[in-house]
């Protein structure tokens, strides 16, 4: 089963991604750092860098 996953930030959509994956990337919306990890059917979601857009 893939999930969705999304930036906490501005609510940006990157994809859907399944169990076992952990990524870090930048929001091309509003270019905060995210790391994610999806395990199962739970997805965690870390702000490395905030965005500096208002």
């Amino acid at each position: 089963m893939k999930l969705f996953t999304f930036c906490s930030s501005c609510g940006h959509k990157f994809g859907r991604s399944g169990s076992g994956t952990e990524t870090e990337t930048k929001c091309p919306k509003c270019g905060a750092e995210i790391a994610y990890t999806v395990d199962k059917e739970t997805v965690i979601v870390k702000i490395i860098k905030p965005s500096e857009k208002k």
